[in-house]
């Protein structure tokens, strides 16, 4: 069985690493990051230990669009096996 997981993210620090790291750890196929414009370097940190593994995707919003659209986004990007 395929999971994903969707992640939305907003100057969340540590936390976001800690979480896409524990993720990552279970061997989930798809991992979807949503960033709603956040203003600390969590996602270049994120890019920074992820940017090149396989099933890590980050997206990113212009601004704050808050939770909602935020995971439509994310699962409009999942592939169709883990979705």
């Amino acid at each position: 069985m395929s999971v994903a997981a969707i992640v939305v993210n907003f100057n969340a620090g540590e936390h976001l690493l800690a979480c896409v790291q524990s993720l990552f750890n279970q061997s989930l196929t798809d991992i979807v990051v949503v960033d709603n414009a956040s203003a600390d370097d969590s996602m270049q940190r994120l890019r920074g230990r992820f940017g090149d593994s396989p099933g890590v995707r980050l997206l990113f919003n212009p601004s704050n669009f808050g939770y909602g659209p935020a995971v439509n986004a994310a699962a409009r990007a999942c592939r169709p096996a883990t979705c």
